[in-house]
């Protein structure tokens, strides 16, 4: 998964689709003033965000100091037209951002802080130059102020003028993700990495030219204010500022501090980061007397820096607080336990509605209110924080910035919010708190109505807490929110579920939940809908795809753009390998666009979902026998083969395409490559007290299947098979092993697994996962193939945990990688190797959730991809992976369909029927 800064990035081009920067149509405004000034010989390209100036008579070295102008948005077109000038007369080759929003958007909270106020780039040809031009740009670009680069040193008397050493090209070297990492050359001629951190790095083997480099800092605590505040740790960064945990030497305790760097760009609307902070402190401490929100303690101004000081409260936001204990998301779902999760809850309801009722009775309309911003506290209450959106009716102006599924469709579009959308917004609060599809809900509006009588059915929530959430959500979209007094006493009084006895069963607390008639349709009317959303999904596969361009044949996740555009992943051999296994015709056109892609080392790793092995397996289906064993050779020789062990990108996956390629007769040789996998496996692995492990570059040991030891386990369960080699068996079993040794349990209840091994500093926040990637659903795919192969009592007492872990009906996401159709499609393969067809009913469960995330759009059904913000046509993460669970569950339900996702299971032994 991305972080938050690279989702946004990819989300703010298109409505529907990630896209990347090409995807966007600047104002001309740059391009005019540029024009304007530029002798004849100067010529213009865009690249991305960016365009390039230069001249056939300028020369541009391949790294060396480089100089950046930073400014604010509004700025920008007086600072280009001057800037311009001076590095025509220099004769320096230069790039700048393509028009004021553009430059608003690198200055925004939301950008990545290594690459952040960056608006224009010179590239001098020699330090004398360089100092030059510095100088020059400084003196001319005097009254411009802009963001400082946090990448950067600012040029001596400069307001707006920074430098780095670093690459004047795009020089990088591959990844075995499929990324690129940008690298300069160091004084031995070795390529090492161009670090673009968010501070300044100078390389060993250079002196800054303007600055005598002074020693690095000590050890001493960070001290500011005067001294009153030491700082302690780091809670989180953004390109707005850091949040700290500090001691108050003044008034005692600890308290958190915010920090607001000057020219930083929040919102719709621009408005200044410092500014935004200091109208906190203000509207903070008219509210301070409500007993509802964090107290400020101290504003002040540091290095031009400004930081708010707030009391720290200890404890866990909503949203956090409601993930762990919603019984929805466990595996066993009682009556008891939900009327208990309901009931605590209610308070914490009724408490975030009276902040609201005390904010508006006082003028201010809170702007952002979400799970992040409401603080529980121990027993019970919550406390409101990060008020930066907040505003004072008819004394500040609105600040445009909103949590994805927390805001009224309205205050989306204009940035304008309202009372009426703090009312939508408690609203999702409650919604998302019996059921976290709140970004869902925004990216399609009527999923939460479908989610709604689902949740209804299945958890007896009453008709008015329904009606209520209507009534929170649907009239402020409208304008004709309810009075907030209303929205207090409903949610003090109205019961969130219905008082209907329970029958007895065999949950925790001695019963299980009893549906009352049913408001969505039955088991039958869900075959039948999946069978109608199966075949919509695959015209929408098709219609969606777009063969004239070149960066990528399907939506996708952002990582198409990072990586490459045919990955099984995220790529076209994923969606292609869809219509392969659900028994559709892959469109000529769309197997041509792939297989007249070239292919080669520089540009694609060899592993098996994000490389040219997996590649390599598509193109076998697809009909293109001789490219697809010319490309896994090559696969076999690529320099990056034994970067990483795994599954999902390393050797381990790699392996199992060898296999692949064996077992369809292509030649002994793939079968002896498998035989050299394993062999190097053996002999990096680690062998520990729980087992046998990979350690990454980083001394993390990943867990799970993609970049796990159970991943790894599995191709060493296959190579055992085909090479009859009992060693490879045991270090697998070994390597099982060392997953299943790090489950994560809430008292006696099995709760998931770790993405990492866990250090002792993390016990107690640890997420549980029980997805495929990383997770339960992962272990259980290699687990279920071990027990097939050979009884194992330690492995069958894992079975019963496992599965129930991932039976759920419920959960964030519906994809393949992350998501319910992973989870469902273990389940088939539980019901396949041991033939109880309890497992596969459960699938169909897992089914109906997957059902409930569906997109009716003209080409078709499509489904959400990352953080559920747009739809993707993925394997990993969109459409391509649900349609084929969903394929392979409808065909189940007359023959054993088999495992799509990349597995060579004819090496492991089946029922008979």
């Amino acid at each position: 998964m991305h972080d938050w800064e690279i989702v946004n990035a990819y989300s703010r081009y298109h409505p529907r689709w990630f896209e990347s920067a090409d995807a966007y149509t600047p104002t001309p405004e740059h391009v005019e003033a540029f024009e304007a000034l530029a002798p004849a010989d100067w010529t213009l390209h865009r690249n991305g965000l960016w365009y390039v100036a230069g001249s056939p008579r300028v020369s541009v070295p391949e790294q060396g100091w480089k100089i950046h102008v930073s400014v604010r948005s509004r700025d920008s077109l007086a600072c280009l037209e001057r800037a311009v000038r001076c590095a025509l007369d220099a004769s320096v080759s230069f790039k700048f951002l393509l028009d004021a929003q553009t430059v608003a958007d690198v200055n925004g909270k939301l950008w990545p802080r290594g690459s952040s106020g960056k608006f224009m780039t010179f590239y001098p040809p020699d330090d004398r130059t360089f100092l030059r031009l510095g100088d020059s740009l400084a003196g001319e670009l005097s009254g411009f102020p802009g963001p400082y680069i946090l990448s950067d040193r600012r040029w001596p008397d400069s307001s707006c003028v920074y430098y780095r050493y670093g690459g004047f090209s795009p020089r990088t070297v591959l990844q075995p993700d499929g990324s690129r990492q940008f690298v300069i050359l160091d004084s031995h001629g070795s390529y090492v990495p161009d670090v673009r951190r968010p501070f300044w790095h100078l390389p060993e083997w250079l002196t800054d030219p303007l600055v005598q480099d002074r020693p690095p800092l000590g050890e001493a605590t960070p001290a500011l204010c005067d001294g009153r505040f030491h700082v302690t740790s780091a809670l989180n960064f953004s390109n707005r500022g850091g949040v700290y945990l500090a001691d108050d030497t003044v008034g005692g305790g600890t308290v958190v501090l915010k920090e607001a760097r000057p020219h930083i760009e929040v919102g719709l609307n621009r408005l200044d980061a410092v500014e935004l902070l200091e109208k906190e402190h203000r509207i903070l401490r008219a509210l301070s007397d409500s007993g509802f929100y964090v107290r400020p303690v101290e504003l002040f101004e540091e290095g031009g820096h400004a930081f708010l000081v707030e009391e720290y409260l200890p404890g866990d936001h909503l949203g956090r607080y409601s993930i762990r204990r919603n019984p929805l998301y466990r595996t066993s779902v009682t009556g008891a336990v939900l009327d208990e999760y309901y009931a605590g809850l209610r308070g914490l309801w009724v408490q975030t509605a009276r902040a609201v009722r005390a904010a508006h009775r006082r003028g201010i309309v809170l702007g952002d209110l979400s799970f992040g911003n409401v603080i529980v506290q121990e027993p019970s209450t919550i406390r409101v924080i990060d008020l930066e959106c907040a505003v004072e009716e008819g004394i500040d102006p609105p600040v445009g910035l909103h949590t994805p599924g927390m805001a009224a469709p309205g205050a989306v579009r204009s940035g304008i919010s309202d009372r009426d959308n703090d009312i939508y917004a408690l609203g999702a609060l409650v919604f998302g708190s019996v059921m976290l599809a709140n970004g869902m809900s925004e990216l399609y509006p009527p999923s939460r109505r479908r989610f709604l009588a689902d949740l209804g059915d299945d958890l007896r929530l009453s008709d008015r807490f329904l009606g209520l959430l209507d009534e929170l959500m649907d009239r402020p979209a409208s304008g004709h929110a309810p009075d907030i007094d209303q929205v207090v006493a409903a949610l003090t009084d109205v019961p969130v579920t219905e008082p209907t006895p329970l029958r007895r069963g065999r949950g925790a607390a001695g019963d299980t939940i009893r549906r009352r008639a049913p408001r969505r349709p039955s088991r039958h009317g869900t075959r039948e809908l999946a069978r109608e959303t199966r075949g919509a999904a695959l015209r929408y596969l098709e219609r969606t795809a777009t063969p004239e361009r070149h960066d990528r044949l399907f939506p996708a996740d952002p990582t198409v753009f990072e990586t490459n555009p045919l990955s099984v992943a995220h790529g076209a051999a994923g969606v292609l390998h869809a219509f392969h296994h659900a028994g559709a015709a892959v469109p000529p056109h769309l197997a041509a666009w792939m297989a007249d892609r070239n292919v080669t080392d520089e540009s694609y790793p060899p592993g098996l979902y994000l490389g040219e092995s997996g590649i390599a397996w598509v193109l076998h289906e697809v009909g293109r026998p001789d490219a697809a064993a010319d490309l896994m050779r090559k696969a076999g020789r690529h320099p990056l083969l034994g970067a990483s062990p795994n599954v999902l990108l390393g050797a381990a996956g790699y392996g199992i395409a060898c296999l692949r390629f064996w077992l369809d007769g292509y030649g002994d040789d793939f079968l002896d490559a498998a035989v050299r996998v394993g062999e190097r496996l053996t002999a990096t692995c680690v062998r520990g007290r729980q087992g046998a492990h990979w350690p990454d570059a980083e001394g993390n040991v990943p867990l799970g299947y993609a970049f796990g030891g159970s991943g790894i386990a599995l191709f060493l369960l296959y190579l055992s098979r085909a090479a009859r080699d009992e060693r490879a068996f045991a270090l697998g079993r070994s390597a099982l092993g060392h997953d299943l040794a790090h489950a994560i349990r809430n008292g006696e209840e099995f709760e998931g697994f770790p993405a990492l091994v866990p250090h002792a500093s993390e016990a107690g926040r640890i997420v549980p996962r029980c997805y495929w990637d990383s997770g339960s659903a992962g272990v259980l795919t290699t687990l279920i193939r071990y027990l097939a192969v050979r009884p194992d009592d330690v492995l069958q007492r894992w079975l019963a945990p496992l599965v129930d872990n991932v039976r759920h009906k419920y959960a964030v996401f519906p994809q393949l990688f992350h998501g319910l159709s992973g989870m469902g499609n273990v389940l088939l393969d539980v019901w396949e190797f041991t033939g109880d067809p309890q497992y596969r009913e459960a699938a169909w469960t897992v089914a109906e959730g997957v059902l409930l995330f569906r997109i009716d759009r003209p080409e078709g059904a499509g489904f959400p991809g990352e953080q559920a913000v747009r739809e993707s046509a993925d394997l990993a993460t969109g459409t391509a992976g649900v349609a084929l669970f969903l394929d392979r569950l409808i065909r189940s339900d007359t023959v054993p369909a088999g495992n799509f996702n990349f597995v060579v299971d004819e090496l492991v032994p089946r029922p008979q029927r």
